[in-house]
């Protein structure tokens, strides 16, 4: 019992002060820090073991609003990320990343440091994944990383008899990172390296301990995995800029021809530039990249086609949108070309994706005051003090989300495809409650797409309406799997697009069943909590066929 004391008076104590904090009027004081019974460590075996575990047993002490919220400029948080997660060199971290502290704008942040342009990291790598994943540059990657998905699923040996399968996502996740890495690396860096793809995995198993801090000697494994990720992208770079050295560093329009596309090419144009940066550093970003781009759309991908294909009704459906987005649908066993347009527009295939995406993304976003402390309601932090915010939460908010009806029930546990769909004459329809609607959403709620689209002349009508349509106003921090503010992931339109033409694709070149026993279902793995979507926990066994097709498909 004697051993027990410390720990139960640990947990007294702190109690006793989260309440006096939180009873207390004092503007500006310090935010509370929940309950811990464990002396001088507090929190830190909890966050080590599940993060998510210790946010959704305090949640019930933290569930005040704040009517009230301020912008905060923050330092970039992916310095814990290039440096934990990836690798970069320990001394480049505090001269180098973290120094940098001008911020993401071609202007620098008021109050920010003397850097001379060329080596304003963050800025740089900024300006490059606008550039090249949601503006200009998107479309020809975009092009090239369905042509090769839609290579990869038909050369994959499934001919027209059922083929059971261990696992849906095992299947997805190796097929698309292989052509995902063709699309933008090029393809010398899986030819000179052939088992790059399962020894990415094995790195991505290993983040959630990487990203805690653990030293090489408590998880020798995991640093194992990415060392042997980084020498492989050194190798690589060392051999591409060779051949471009033999090309007369030639510059190429869309695609680049050793380096796969132009994103990666001016991205190690720019990088060759910064004194600092070495091969090292160079493999940890491309590395960082490689994750940005994979981790999180390759599992939504899966997510995606889970919930599609494990409801008939719901496949026949989405079925008909697909079918109408094929460009050549006069051509029935001819390759299949789809209107990418026509995909985006698609309020139910637009609904299907925000869902996976409620449903299955749990990041923490972080956020460190950098030039003086930060006030939020009564309470103020410190400058250069780490703030999170949960996704998981804002996307669970039973205050905030529409559930559907007593008889028509849909709890935000559970996947609904129409969630995000707002239908005419409807009060119990769109994502939101409709009494926060009334106190929230001063405006009708309308379709806001995220990505330009071209309107028909029929839509410009303003006589036409239309009966059901997509709708994420009101959501502002309810819906937020790619962060927000002025770090909001640049990427999102890149990833939204490879997870409709992913199953643009499969849906169109396959027939799969999920083998699972009424009320068996596939559930995340919560272990990733933090890190963005979710993969899967257990197993999705299925079957899958090839449908009638006379040649390899072409996407555009």
């Amino acid at each position: 019992m004697l051993l027990l004391l410390p720990f139960a008076a640990t947990y007294i104590i702190t109690s006793l002060l989260f309440k006096a904090t939180g009873w207390s009027n004092v503007r500006g004081r310090r935010a509370p820090l929940v309950p811990y019974s464990i002396p001088v460590v507090g929190h830190a075996m909890a966050f080590a073991f599940s993060v998510a575990d210790l946010i959704q047993d305090n949640l019930h002490l933290c569930a005040n609003e704040l009517d009230n919220y301020s912008p905060i400029r923050f330092k970039a948080s992916v310095v814990i990320a290039i440096d934990r997660l990836f690798g970069t060199p320990k001394h480049l971290v505090p001269s180098f990343y973290d120094h940098d502290d001008t911020g993401y704008d071609g202007k620098p942040d008021s109050g920010s440091r003397d850097v001379a342009p060329h080596l304003r990291i963050h800025h740089t790598v900024h300006v490059q994944v606008i550039k090249y994943l949601s503006g200009s540059g998107l479309k020809p990657m975009t092009n090239k990383l369905m042509e090769n998905i839609a290579k990869t699923m038909l050369s994959s040996g499934i001919g027209g008899v059922w083929l059971e399968m261990e696992d849906l996502f095992d299947f997805c996740k190796l097929k698309l990172l292989h052509a995902s890495i063709n699309s933008m690396f090029g393809e010398y860096l899986t030819a000179l390296h052939p088992d790059f793809v399962d020894d990415y995995w094995k790195f991505d198993d290993c983040t959630t301990t990487l990203v805690k801090g653990f030293p090489s000697f408590m998880v020798p494994r995991s640093w194992a995995a990415r060392r042997k990720c980084l020498d492989s992208l050194k190798h690589w770079k060392a051999y591409v800029e060779k051949l471009v050295d033999a090309d007369g560093r030639t510059f190429y329009e869309g695609l680049d021809p050793h380096f796969g596309s132009q994103f990666i090419r001016q991205r190690h144009e720019g990088f060759n530039k910064m004194e600092p940066m070495n091969a090292d550093s160079i493999a940890s970003e491309d590395l960082a990249i490689m994750w940005a781009a994979n981790s999180n759309a390759i599992p939504a991908a899966y997510w995606f086609l889970y919930e599609i294909f494990r409801d008939p009704g719901l496949l026949g459906r989405v079925r008909s949108e697909v079918d109408g987005a094929r460009t050549n649908a006069h051509e029935p066993d001819a390759p299949p070309r789809f209107d990418l347009e026509a995909l985006i527009k698609s309020p139910l295939l637009q609904s299907i994706y925000a869902e996976t995406l409620r449903l299955q993304t749990a990041i923490l976003i972080a956020r460190m005051p950098a030039r003086e402390d930060y006030q939020l309601g009564d309470y103020s932090f410190k400058k250069d003090r780490l703030l999170v915010a949960a996704s998981y939460i804002a996307h669970h908010d039973t205050k905030v989300w529409n559930q559907g009806t007593v008889d028509d029930p849909h709890p935000l546990n559970q996947f609904w495809a129409e969630r995000f769909l707002l239908k005419t004459g409807s009060d119990h329809s769109g994502p939101l409650l409709q009494s926060y609607r009334k106190k929230h959403v001063d405006i009708p709620a309308t379709t806001r797409p995220e990505l330009p689209v071209r309107v028909d002349s029929a839509m410009e009508d303003s006589a036409v309406q239309p009966e059901v349509k997509y709708s994420t106003d009101g959501l502002a921090g309810a819906w937020v799997p790619y962060g927000g503010g002025q770090s909001l992931c640049p990427g999102r339109h890149y990833a939204k697009q490879e997870m409709l033409m992913t199953f643009a694709i499969m849906s169109t070149c396959f027939d799969i069943e999920i083998l699972q026993e009424p009320g068996e279902v596939t559930l995340p793995d919560l272990g990733y909590f933090g890190l963005g979507v979710l993969p899967p926990k257990n197993k999705t066994r299925c079957r899958i066929r090839r449908r009638t097709f006379r040649k390899d498909s072409v996407v555009e």
